[in-house]
């Protein structure tokens, strides 16, 4: 191990998992162990997104494995199936209690710097007195400002005990001496914390494993959809925040008889609104429902779809950047979403795809009508998205910026404390 940095990571999300932040944290993980560092991550067992505990992993006991050269250790936490608010308040805290030993045992590993990944908050302050201790620069990546998203959804109250609830996450972000985030947007809410200076480190996608002509046409048969008919496709998770019922209602707005191109509407996913979204399509003979596939039949899934669709509640739009949107857009095919014009998913879908205004669902099913009856415009779309991931989301070139920036702060602490040793 000798000349290898230290980095210990705490987040709440980690591989088997393979969407949301915790797909992000484990790539991020494993780029940094083959890249020199020695990686220790503290996170819980796989839950997300179907909150369900995945199969053999304990929820009520520590647990230790090495993934991809990361030692990872496993903590208990509370995983309700549908986290509503106290709830949701329980789950976040058994983590930020069952971390505490994991974290603060590690001071006799000694990392070089620490990097805590929010959500979750909760553990934020184990991390940040551990980094006091040893005398390490802490880093926050901001992958979602949970409380500020929980209260766009109405998980969380703007009551006084709201209003302090926010006030101290804001107090813990300004505790860490480095901060980074994946959008523009989040930068601003970071500013509005008293957060000058921090990192935009975009979420990044593999293009050459994700990619137009990935095998598609597997699922597609599998569907029943011919070559001239349309799948409008939304891959990933099913909760609240996504606004799926805009979904629903274009599904039964451009069903049979409503354009002269047969539309078909695919939703692949778990999560806490499954039940719902099925219930409300049940009478609608062009949406089906899927399973989340396994992470290899990913590219084959994106590229089935002629049109992705993205809704998203208006009120987390600056406190969440979906992290699908880089699979979407390295599938080459266009976009059609829900946002506003200032906000960072209208800039990454600019020339890419087709924005209407949150909550809108006949401008929604309009756009994907629009798109439907016009190949030629979905491959020019498609063709822009495709080039805007290869440009500006590439997973090697944002995971080295990452490691690199990662590697200065740590390299400067140490000479820190040499020269503190040294006037000592």
């Amino acid at each position: 191990m000798q000349g290898r940095k230290r980095i210990l990571i705490c987040a709440l999300n980690y591989a088997p998992e393979f969407v949301g932040a915790g797909r992000y944290t484990a790539e991020l993980a494993e780029w940094l162990a083959a890249d020199n560092w020695s990686v220790r991550v503290v996170t819980t067992p796989p839950y997300y997104p179907a909150w369900r505990l995945q199969s053999p992993y304990s929820a009520l006991r520590f647990a230790r494995e090495q993934r991809s050269a990361v030692d990872v250790i496993r903590c208990p936490i509370y995983v309700p199936h549908r986290p509503r608010r106290i709830l949701r308040l329980l789950h976040l805290l058994s983590f930020g209690l069952s971390s505490v030993w994991p974290v603060l045992r590690s001071r006799s590993w000694k990392p070089a710097v620490i990097l805590m990944v929010a959500p979750t908050i909760a553990s934020a302050w184990a991390v940040l007195l551990l980094g006091r201790v040893l005398r390490v620069p802490v880093w926050l990546h901001v992958q979602d400002f949970e409380f500020a998203a929980a209260q766009g959804v109405g998980l969380a109250t703007r009551s006084r005990a709201g209003r302090l609830l926010a006030g101290l996450e804001s107090w813990l972000y300004r505790r860490f001496d480095h901060h980074s985030t994946i959008s523009h947007a989040m930068i601003t809410r970071l500013r509005h914390f008293g957060i000058a200076d921090s990192h935009l480190l975009p979420n990044w996608v593999d293009c050459q494993r994700l990619h137009p002509g990935a095998g598609g046409e597997t699922f597609r048969q599998r569907w029943g959809v011919a070559d001239d008919e349309v799948v409008v496709l939304y891959a990933g998770t099913l909760n609240a925040k996504q606004n799926l019922e805009v979904l629903i209602e274009a599904a039964g707005l451009t069903g049979p008889g409503s354009g002269t191109v047969r539309v078909h509407v695919v939703i692949c996913g778990q999560g806490p609104e499954e039940y719902a979204l099925r219930q409300a399509a049940q009478s609608m003979a062009n949406i089906r429902f899927i399973p989340p596939v396994v992470d290899e039949e990913l590219p084959a899934l994106l590229d089935a779809a002629d049109i992705h669709a993205l809704p998203q509640r208006p009120e987390v739009a600056s406190a969440v950047m979906p992290s699908k949107l880089t699979g979407m857009l390295a599938s080459g095919k266009p976009v059609v979403a829900t946002a506003a014009e200032d906000t960072d998913v209208a800039l990454a879908l600019k020339g890419a795809g087709i924005c209407v205004a949150p909550g809108d669902s006949m401008a929604f099913a309009a756009a994907i009508r629009t798109l439907s009856e016009n190949r030629d415009r979905r491959q020019q779309l498609g063709q822009v998205a495709r080039q805007r991931a290869l440009l500006e989301l590439d997973q090697k070139e944002i995971l080295e910026r990452f490691s690199a920036a990662l590697l200065a702060v740590a390299s400067d602490a140490a000479v820190t404390r040499a020269v503190s040793r040294q006037e000592f």
